[in-house]
């Protein structure tokens, strides 16, 4: 708050020579005769008081998509922490593959990817599973914080890819996605 008021009185005289140059500025025909086709929209977006998903969730599936997507994560997060104080065999999950998640997910919404099952593995990573309808193909991705992707997949008995690349490497990436689609359809 006090940066905001001293950035505020820091550009004052710029600000008051702007509004003198635009008030001193030739008549410009008003927009008036517009202002009856305008509409305002509210939006109404989640708040920390409002998490329960009003009529912004419902209409907007991104949304939606977002405060899923934050939630499972963070039920993540409190899983493996108390985990790790359990069984100290388990590594705790690094911030940085948190980031990698969250890149991750925002390209599978992007390519409309079944949003997956997410789970934290015993070796400090974040798995997402997908399965097929018919429990006979599965899909699995894996990252670490380290910019890389693990992924694989089984789609039937000979069907199989795996691999592993760049979290940058968008073309490997929208390759497998492919893939998950064929499996989740």
């Amino acid at each position: 708050m006090i940066r905001a008021k001293s950035l505020s009185l820091r550009y004052q005289p710029f600000q008051d020579k702007m509004e003198s140059e635009f008030m001193s500025a030739p008549n410009i025909p008003s927009l008036t005769y517009y202002g009856a086709d305008l509409q305002t929209y509210e939006y109404n977006f989640p708040t920390a008081d409002n998490q329960s998903g009003g009529s912004s969730f419902a209409s907007d599936p991104y949304l939606s998509w977002v405060n899923d997507v934050d939630q499972q994560i963070e039920e993540l997060r409190e899983e493996n922490e108390e985990a790790c104080t359990l069984d100290e065999e388990i590594e705790s999950i690094p911030d940085s593959a948190y980031d990698d998640a969250y890149w991750l997910l925002e390209m599978l919404f992007d390519c409309n990817v079944p949003t997956p099952d997410i789970g934290w593995l015993v070796d400090g990573g974040i798995g997402f599973e997908w399965r097929s309808k018919n429990k006979k193909g599965i899909g699995t991705i894996s990252v670490y914080g380290d910019n890389q992707v693990v992924y694989g997949a089984s789609l039937g008995s000979t069907d199989r890819v795996k691999g592993t690349c760049a979290l940058s490497d968008i073309v490997s990436l929208y390759h497998f996605f492919a893939n998950l689609i064929i499996l989740c359809s």
